[in-house]
């Protein structure tokens, strides 16, 4: 299949009968394809976009919307223990690299500056917005209404956002390799859409790893101005939705680890004192 046939090639992976299958989440199922491509398949309340996935018997039960076909990446997976592990001088260099990878990526978005939503658009579009709003019934009276006060501060952001950019969307330690001759690269791209470009880097700031070298780098190789009260804000939004998903695990000490780092970013960002 060295022609891409969507609607050939995705019912040959979901039957067994095609590429590899490197895994499964929350919102959909990636393949290896013969080719060193991936393809990622994504459900209908999933993220990506590239492609409607064709009407087809073996993708109903998944209920898959659309698919993005990518490049595959060859590297070691980082990790919240990979991290751990690494002494001031590695981190530092992770922070340097990881910022430079983000700018180059954010820059891809000039590419298209045409077809960039703006303003009320912008946010209708919000991928995190949606996500925001389909957790809001799981929260808990005072938190909803603390979640609601937080989500017309990001969408105010949206609508006064000068520059928005395709952001990966979900940049978190699982969803970042290390390349073999340095460097950084992303996998996961369930998420992505235009978005402000601080959501880049939400999961790096409730995870309290987001310092001045992460954010010098992403400046020195052209990243897109980042202001800090929407690197809180997106923060508090990734804390949210981190709560919800790991109170439904049950994972007491993630629920833990959520509750700290957004009461953190809610206090960063002036939404409580």
């Amino acid at each position: 299949m060295s022609i891409f046939d969507p609607k050939t090639t995705i019912a040959a992976c979901l039957a067994g009968h095609y590429g590899q299958p490197l895994g499964e989440g929350l919102w959909g199922r990636t393949f290896r394809l013969d080719d060193q491509a991936v393809l990622k398949l994504a459900r209908a309340d999933g993220g990506i976009g590239h492609g409607r996935v064709p009407e087809m018997p073996q993708a109903a039960d998944d209920n898959f919307a659309c698919w993005l076909r990518m490049s595959c990446i060859e590297g070691q997976v980082f990790s919240a223990d990979a991290h751990a592990a690494l002494d001031t001088a590695g981190r530092e260099l992770l922070a340097r690299e990881l910022g430079a990878a983000l700018a180059i990526f954010h820059r891809l978005s000039d590419r298209h500056r045409d077809q960039a939503p703006v303003g009320d658009d912008l946010v209708a579009l919000s991928r995190r917005d949606w996500i925001f709003g389909a957790i809001m019934d799981d929260l808990p009276e005072m938190e909803r209404i603390r979640a609601k006060r937080l989500r017309e501060r990001y969408r105010q952001l949206l609508l006064d956002c000068p520059q928005p950019v395709w952001a990966h969307g979900d940049v978190n330690p699982s969803n970042v390799i290390r390349l073999p001759g340095g460097g950084i690269g992303l996998v996961d791209f369930a998420e992505n859409g235009w978005d402000l470009p601080a959501v880049d880097f939400a999961h790096w700031r409730t995870l309290d790893w987001l310092d001045e070298t992460l954010l010098a780098s992403y400046r020195d190789h052209g990243g897109v101005a980042v202001s800090d009260e929407s690197i809180h804000v997106v923060g508090a939004i990734n804390a949210f939705i981190g709560l919800v998903l790991d109170r439904r695990l049950g994972d007491r000490q993630a629920v833990i680890n959520a509750e700290a780092a957004l009461n953190d970013c809610l206090m960063a960002a002036r939404l409580i004192e």
